[in-house]
């Protein structure tokens, strides 16, 4: 547990950058909805409101949006956006499920149920 909490420690700053400028903006739509009266949220995360009174550039997060890896759900190896799997997991779960209908088509198609319904030759 203490390696987990150092390691979070260690990209605080990080987390602060990425999430602070979504958690502003989320508060200043959410606040945009109530009364017209009121004043708009302080940024005390960003701090954009002190920095446009001085004269700045209100702080802008990156151009680009962070995207998330895929990774395959049982190895974790990444893949392609469309996919949950990579290859060797899909074709292993596929092997897996083939014998499990297989079997369940076999016990139907020999049941008494399917003898009954009798051959249906021309």
């Amino acid at each position: 547990m203490a390696d987990l909490a150092s390691q979070l420690a260690e990209t605080t700053s990080m987390w602060a950058r990425l999430v602070a400028p979504l958690a502003e903006w989320t508060v200043k739509a959410i606040a945009s909805t109530t009364k017209a009266g009121r004043r708009t949220p302080a940024t005390r995360l960003t701090q954009n409101h002190k920095r446009e009174m001085r004269g700045g550039n209100p702080f802008v997060a990156s151009k680009k949006p962070m995207t998330l890896q895929n990774v395959s759900s049982d190895c974790g190896i990444p893949i392609i956006n469309a996919n949950e799997k990579c290859r060797g997991c899909s074709v292993e779960e596929s092997k897996q499920r083939l014998t499990k209908v297989a079997t369940e088509g076999r016990v139907v198609s020999h049941s008494s149920v399917h003898k009954l319904s009798g051959p249906r030759r021309r």
